[in-house]
């Protein structure tokens, strides 16, 4: 957030010379203040930010529930990305099947049909390898329970070593209207 107009800092890239490099700024044209920080600096401050919390007896109470938040919101973005995997994988086994039609009437010639029918083939196996990254995310409530208390026991940790998803999953989870 802006410290300036309380505002949600836009993340984008700015060209140097030879590279891009990732930033935040407020976008805000009425902003005094105009916050502009590199990628590094916002983190190294989050990260300080982690460091100084330890976890209280309220806060490791509330675990239970602050896991089942977590796994209802990993369980909607789960359901979301195999809804879309799913038409996606339906989409080319209609295509498979247009293929093979073609092929049987004569319309496609055998090497167009190889080319097709390969193409097809790779994509239904990336979208069931994405499908199967999906089954293999999905925890068990007792899994999530834990994951979760070794999360908060280690947040520094956590955020060092999750990916994209879970660094917005833990930062929301703490800060839910944002940092100021």
């Amino acid at each position: 957030m802006c410290s300036g107009c309380g505002k949600k800092l836009t993340a984008g890239f700015v060209k140097g010379r030879k590279e891009k490099y990732p930033r935040y700024w407020c976008w805000n044209p009425k902003c005094t203040v105009r916050v502009s920080a590199s990628c590094e600096e916002i983190e190294s401050a989050f990260v300080g930010i982690l460091t100084m919390m330890e976890p209280t007896q309220e806060l490791l109470n509330r675990l239970p529930e602050i896991a089942k938040t977590y796994w209802a919101n990993r369980l909607e973005r789960i359901t979301t990305d195999r809804r879309v995997l799913s038409s996606r994988q339906a989409d080319a086994k209609t295509l498979n099947q247009k293929i093979l039609f073609q092929k049987v009437n004569g319309e496609l010639s055998a090497e167009d049909f190889a080319t097709l029918k390969e193409t097809v083939t790779q994509q239904l196996a990336e979208v069931e390898a994405q499908l199967n990254a999906l089954d293999a995310e999905t925890l068990t409530v007792q899994g999530l329970l834990e994951e979760t208390q070794r999360s908060v026991v280690d947040l520094v940790k956590a955020w060092r070593t999750g990916g994209v998803q879970q660094r917005q999953e833990l930062a929301f989870s703490l800060y839910p209207e944002g940092l100021r």
